[in-house]
């Protein structure tokens, strides 16, 4: 692992390179991974901070199995998520915070090459996903022994399968939730912390099937 992290100004901006190998405990245990990690923070006189982060992982990993019975699948994955962050102050004990995010990741399951002619599996399976998300949240500090943060949060995922493709089209799915959290001191040391939140989930696998919504308090 590599680090590296500078200031200009209001600017700040790092980078962090991570490489870890394993050859597991157990046949087809083994594992790799790589991660890539990059921000870039910009932070004014006046509270206002806004940060892009990024990451950028790769891994390889077997999956064993059981012991009497061991498996000979691998999977590889490729995955990137975005961050785009904006705090700022509003005065009067009241601040706001505001975050997009995009996560996308595509899987590959497929099977090694030393693999047993009746076991070995010519199809691989592959996944495509990706979500789209909002979050939104006010922190109210005014009180002298009690805390506010009242949010909500919006997202939007789809989902490719190889082996749904003759069943279904690309599901998709769309959660939204607003919340309400509070924290309060007793005193001596003491405090009390509650919420409540609220989520409704729309899910649509695609084609002639029912879409079905789902709520939860």
């Amino acid at each position: 692992s590599i680090t590296y992290n500078n200031q200009k100004e209001n600017w700040h901006y790092g980078i962090n390179a991570m490489a870890q190998t394993s050859e597991g405990h157990r046949f087809n245990a083994e594992n790799q991974t790589r991660r890539l990690r990059t921000y870039f923070r910009y932070g004014n006189q006046e509270g206002r901070t806004y940060r892009f982060s990024h990451i950028l992982s790769y891994s390889d990993i077997g999956h064993p199995g059981f012991i009497s019975n061991p498996a000979y699948r691998k999977s590889r994955r490729l995955s990137q998520y975005y961050q785009l962050n904006g705090f700022y102050p509003l005065g009067n004990g009241h601040s706001m915070s505001h975050s997009i995010f995009i996560n996308d990741f595509k899987t590959l399951y497929y099977h090694r090459d030393d693999s047993p002619e009746g076991y070995k599996d010519t199809i691989k399976t592959k996944y495509d996903d990706m979500t789209i998300g909002y979050r939104s949240e006010m922190l109210i500090t005014k009180f002298s022994q009690w805390i506010l943060m009242i949010g909500s949060d919006i997202d939007w995922s789809k989902s490719e399968v190889s082996i749904f493709d003759s069943k279904y089209d690309t599901p998709t799915q769309i959660s939204i939730g607003s919340f309400i959290q509070s924290k309060y001191s007793i005193g001596n040391g003491w405090s009390f912390g509650s919420g409540l939140r609220f989520d409704y989930r729309r899910s649509d696998p695609g084609g002639n099937f029912q879409k079905r919504i789902f709520t939860n308090w």
